[in-house]
């Protein structure tokens, strides 16, 4: 899964890493850990001005008014087929 990408097995393929990663042993989970918080992974990530500018409206929207959004959890449910 890149960047915005969204799929209906998003959640699925989560379970799935996550099965994995609570394999793990303590050591590789560490390792795993680190790698994640690694240098390299972290340099790659860029929010544009026009990006921050996007959530911070959304933000300020939703503080006027939160009852007209959604949780997420209510927006998966929505989205399940046959609901």
């Amino acid at each position: 899964m890149e960047g915005n990408d969204f799929s209906p097995n998003t959640n699925e393929e989560f379970n799935q890493v996550l099965k994995l990663v609570q394999n793990l042993s303590p050591v590789s989970r560490l390792r795993l850990r680190d790698y994640l918080n690694s240098e390299h992974l972290i340099q790659e990530i860029t929010i544009s001005e026009e990006q921050k500018s996007i959530v911070r409206d959304r933000i300020a929207k939703y503080e006027q008014s939160p009852g007209s959004y959604l949780s997420w959890d209510e927006i998966e449910t929505r989205l399940k087929p046959g609901k």
